[in-house]
């Protein structure tokens, strides 16, 4: 109220007044006439003209082809910087803006090529690359795509929050940073290429202007560089532009401005104008002959005007730096050094040099003559090894041609018998092999004709047969032909025995059984070995743990739920030491080297644990069913000597279904004369097999079934039971916390979903492989190529198969968590009782492990 009484006493007759109420109508005149009319043309046409829309997008385009054309930059450092040379790079990105990256994140494994690569589209023209040694910090100026590249020492460097503190009042705003810098150039007039090469490099990395022409509202900054002839020293500084008019008082500048001063000492505003009072020392204007200028055109601010006089003030916003040029090089970051400070050479070890690079080009040219040699060498010589391979192949056709027309010339062409048609098959398989490219249609023509030849005569066909591999019908809608013989089109009243005596007079050939096992090898050398030998780990360190702490911790004699639970620790270790053995025998090449008794013991213990780990989940889970549901009964007759009782029974359990298996599994050796185990000799490898042969594939399914019925579907019905009913009286515990609820609730539905998701997978997956092998093999005497036998590979079922392998052993690594390591004696959440609740089931451990009373 105060400073409002004070300024109500202002002279009317002060001229300064006056120009303060002509300034403040202009103002309000300018903001009215931005204000949209209304009226009668604001209900006309809303929008553009064709005309305009064209206009507009052509001035679109110009300004596109514009900032096209001009200079753009990266900056960013490499190597180890550290913090303050990383922050140099960002205040020098600042500067360079806003025609630089101002969001460039170069990764260490960038390489200078990539970051070169990815220039070019991007119309970057320079880079300015910021290094660190254990002596100094350079600089390098790169020009695109061609060079030179500049390198420069940075004696010394100030970064931007340095340079601010520094000042009293500092003037940084974005604004400023919406154009290029003004570039100012001093003292490189001096003699000398390399002070030229400098000079332009600066010049370049800016856009240019004419003075005529340029906007002076678009000139925010200036960067000015400084040479020293005398110490060779380049001053970089960067600073703000400020212009202000000139011959207003201090007092009435004050006014200008957004904030008033304070008026409260004053009497009358014209001591303010006259005066200047209240004005601090710091706003001494330092304006004189050096910064005062006549403006040629308006500038934003208030009072700079066209053709009036006003000053021009600096403000330094840094960073500083002093450089100094260590060398020059012609291209990018490499190439003949031009010029350098410190090292100076004569003209013999320039001719050293030249002699030295010249003969690594020639050495490099006659490398790429000698491999433009060796290619064309080896094309020829597969040009003549594939007519060779013609020649052969029509000879022996046209000798077994004429074989068959001395024997009997009459016959049709439908007599000539699938001996020559495996003849033929093999010997396009023959030429795929050896020349690398399919056979023409004509060079093997019964191979093509031989679905229609083999068509019984007489016989209407339905529709075309598709063969595996020609289009659409490949493993989809196509079956093997019925097998010719006096079973066709009969229906046989043999017994299994009889059917399978019959299918076994015509075997499956070893090159079917050898293209199937490498579809199977594939799967198994790529991703199956590394992830058993990382589930062995986790596995083997989890399950000793959990021995180790059930062995010292716990009070002995031990409690049933303990026994049954230290019997699954030592089944999971003992499952754990079967994966290094088959991850070595999956490891490429897919080779078995431990011999056959390790072969069979190995299947037999995989087996035998795998049993002894359901077993005794399904002996936890009763467990904790009896000491919850039934916890008198438990109390009075359980006893420890009845959980050994019952582990020695699983063992022996366990042992007796996983017996079957010594027998089962086999080794198989390779035929002699295939040379030594490889990758590229697959064929020369020992097999561990865990199934009977193939002709003995039935005995083994009801051995599959035996134990997915035993081991996998009765303990997971035992189990299910036994938690549900766990569940439903934990729920209606009065005596027991929400907070408690839940956690019984995950612990059982955890522990079911991974007994379900990985055990009873694994013996459903085992079944449905077999069937599929079964099917294979007893369409394997049909097959008439490699490309069908593989074709009719149920590989879906192996993948499933495989990967249950893999969810058995992670549920290994899980069961310390669930099981074991919960808490002390096994119990989840002890459960408080409620003296107010005399209900008989008030205490339920989880685990299973009360106290017996004895």
């Amino acid at each position: 109220r105060r400073k409002l009484e004070d300024t109500s006493h202002a002279a009317p007759e002060v001229n300064h007044t006056e120009r303060l109420a002509s300034e403040v109508s202009s103002v309000r005149r300018k903001q009215l006439q931005k204000q949209p009319r209304g009226g009668a043309g604001s209900m006309g046409q809303s929008g553009r003209s064709r005309h305009q829309k064209r206009a507009r997008a052509q001035a679109q385009l110009r300004n596109l082809e514009a900032y096209a054309a001009q200079p753009h930059s990266f900056v960013f450092t490499r190597g180890r910087a550290g913090r303050s040379v990383q922050q140099l790079s960002l205040d020098v990105r600042r500067v360079m803006e806003p025609l630089t990256a101002t969001r460039l994140q170069v990764r260490k494994k960038n390489s200078l090529k990539d970051c070169v690569a990815v220039a070019g589209p991007l119309g970057v023209t320079h880079f300015l690359i910021l290094s660190k040694t254990d002596s100094s910090v350079y600089l390098k100026l790169m020009r695109l795509p061609g060079g030179p590249t500049l390198t420069f020492q940075i004696n010394k460097y100030t970064l931007v929050r340095d340079v601010i503190s520094s000042l009293r009042r500092h003037r940084m705003h974005e604004q400023q940073f919406n154009h290029p810098p003004l570039l100012v150039l001093n003292s490189f007039g001096v003699q000398g290429m390399h002070i030229k090469l400098m000079a332009t490099m600066f010049q370049n990395l800016f856009p240019s202007i004419n003075v005529h022409t340029v906007n002076l509202n678009t000139i925010k900054r200036c960067l000015l560089i400084n040479y020293n002839p005398d110490s060779q020293e380049l001053d970089f500084r960067h600073y703000s532009i400020k212009v202000v008019p000139v011959g207003a008082s201090r007092g009435m500048k004050k006014l200008l401005q957004e904030k008033f001063p304070n008026m409260s000492r004053l009497q009358d505003i014209s001591e303010l104008l006259a005066t200047g009072v209240a004005l601090s020392e710091s706003e001494v204007e330092p304006d004189g002959e050096h910064n005062i200028t006549e403006l040629p055109q308006a500038v934003a601010g208030r009072g700079n005007m066209q053709a009036q006089q006003s000053a021009v003030r600096l403000t330094e916003i840094g960073p500083r730096m002093t450089l100094q040029l260590v060398k020059i090089q012609e291209g990018v970051g490499n190439g003949n050094v031009l010029f350098h400070s410190f090292v100076h050479k004569t003209e013999a070890e320039l001719q050293a040099i030249l002699a030295a690079k010249e003969e690594k080009l020639r050495l490099k040219a006659q490398r790429q003559n000698q491999q433009a040699e060796n290619l064309q060498r080896k094309q020829e010589l597969r040009e003549a090894h594939k007519k060779k391979s013609l020649a052969g192949m029509k000879r022996a056709r046209a000798r077994t041609d004429g074989d068959s027309d001395a024997e009997d010339p009459g016959a049709p062409p439908e007599a000539v018998g699938a001996n020559q048609n495996e003849e033929d098959e093999d010997d396009a398989e023959y030429f795929r092999q050896a020349v690398g490219e399919e056979p023409d249609e004509d060079m093997f023509p019964r191979v093509g004709k031989r679905r229609r030849m083999g068509r019984p005569p007489g016989k209407k066909q339905r529709g075309k047969e598709q063969r595996p591999g020609s289009g659409r019908g490949q493993g989809g809608n196509w079956r093997p032909p019925k097998p010719k013989g006096r079973f066709q089109g009969v229906k046989s009243k043999l017994g299994p025995r009889a059917r399978r005596q019959a299918t076994d007079t015509k075997p499956c050939l070893d090159k079917y059984v050898e293209a199937a096992d490498q579809q199977y090898r594939r799967f198994q050398e790529g991703y199956l070995w590394a992830i058993l030998m990382a589930e062995f780990l986790v596995a083997t360190g989890g399950n000793g743990l959990a021995l180790y702490r059930f062995i010292t911790k716990e009070q002995r004699p031990w409690h049933p739920a303990v026994v049954f639970s230290v019997q699954l620790a030592v089944s999971n270790l003992c499952y754990a030491l079967t994966l290094p053995p088959l991850a070595a025998y999956f490891y490429p090449p897919k080779n078995w080297s431990f011999g056959e008794v390790a072969c069979r013991l190995e299947r037999f213990v995989f087996t035998c644990n795998l049993l002894g780990g359901i077993f005794f989940i399904t002996c936890i889970s009763l467990s904790r069913y009896m000491v919850v549901v039934h916890p008198f009964f438990t109390r009075r007759h359980l006893r420890p000597k009845h959980a050994w009782i019952v582990t020695v029974a699983s063992w022996a359990m366990a042992i007796l279904l996983a017996a079957p298996m010594l027998g089962f599994s086999h080794q198989k050796e390779p035929q002699s004369g295939l040379g030594t185990c490889s990758r590229l000799n697959p064929e020369a490898c020992v097999k561990c097999l865990g199934m009977m042969e193939d002709s003995q594939l039935g005995t083994f399914r009801t051995y599959s079934l035996v134990l997915a019925c035993l081991g996998g579907i009765l303990p997971l019905l035992l189990t299910l039971m036994a938690y549900s009913a766990l569940g439903w009286v934990v729920l209606h515990s009065p005596s027991m916390t929400t907070a408690q609820k839940l956690h019984v609730v995950v612990l059982v539905t955890s522990g079911v979903a991974l007994y379900a998701c990985s055990y009873v997978p694994y013996h459903i997956t085992l079944v449905i492989h077999v069937d599929a092998m079964l099917h294979w093999m007893a369409r394997c005497p049909n097959f008439t190529s490699v490309s069908q036998a593989v074709a009719e590979l149920d590989l879906r079922a192996f993948f499933g198969y495989q990967t249950t392998r893999i969810l058995v052993p992670l549920a290994t690594c899980m069961h310390p968590l669930l099981y074991m390591a919960v808490a002390p004696s096994l119990d989840c959440h002890p459960c408080h009782r409620n003296p107010e609740d005399k209900s008989p089931r008030q205490d339920l451990p989880v685990a299973g492990t009360t106290t017996p009373q004895s």
